[in-house]
């Protein structure tokens, strides 16, 4: 499918009714700051340096989306599913991830700075050189996680499953370098 204009993905999601499935779509590049996507499914979207800066995506679904490059700043993603997303270099910071699904992500130089991630699924993610500090990871999966050389400065990381995680060279939340 070609690239959509923003007033072409509003008209799309008004004519998709209640629960817009509107999975496969190409929005690289496109604004949709500020909008109410909650409960939409863009999985297998292309969102490529898309701008998503303070969007409702509550419960949205992103599976297998490609992120890469795109601004969430400050968005809400309460309960959202973003498993198998590509994020990489993609921007969350102070974004609310609250029982986020970001399993088997992959999230390098990702940043979710001031990022809320309380209780979301990290499990088996790729977090290489991402930027998770000041983030509150309380009692989130990061099970299996990749977390080289990732800044966990400041991150609260209290009832967190680091079972299996990666931490080789990551900055810890008191600074230290992890070995």
């Amino acid at each position: 499918m070609a690239e959509m204009t923003r007033k072409e993905f509003v008209l799309a999601m008004i004519s998709a009714g209640d629960h817009p499935r509107l999975s496969g779509l190409d929005l690289a590049g496109l604004n949709l700051n500020t909008l109410d996507l909650a409960r939409v499914n863009l999985s297998r979207v292309q969102l490529q340096g898309a701008h998503l800066i303070s969007t409702h995506l509550d419960d949205a679904t992103f599976d297998d989306a490609n992120m890469q490059g795109a601004i969430l700043s400050g968005a809400s993603l309460n309960g959202a599913r973003l498993a198998r997303a590509m994020m990489a270099y993609a921007s969350f910071s102070g974004a609310k991830l609250t029982n986020a699904d970001l399993r088997k992500s992959s999230c390098q130089h990702a940043v979710f700075s001031n990022a809320d991630l309380t209780g979301a699924k990290l499990t088996n993610a790729s977090l290489t050189r991402a930027n998770l500090s000041g983030a509150n990871l309380t009692g989130t999966n990061l099970t299996n996680a990749d977390l080289f050389e990732a800044n966990l400065l400041n991150a609260n990381l209290t009832d967190a499953d680091l079972t299996g995680a990666d931490l080789t060279r990551a900055t810890m939340p008191d600074g230290s370098i992890h070995l």
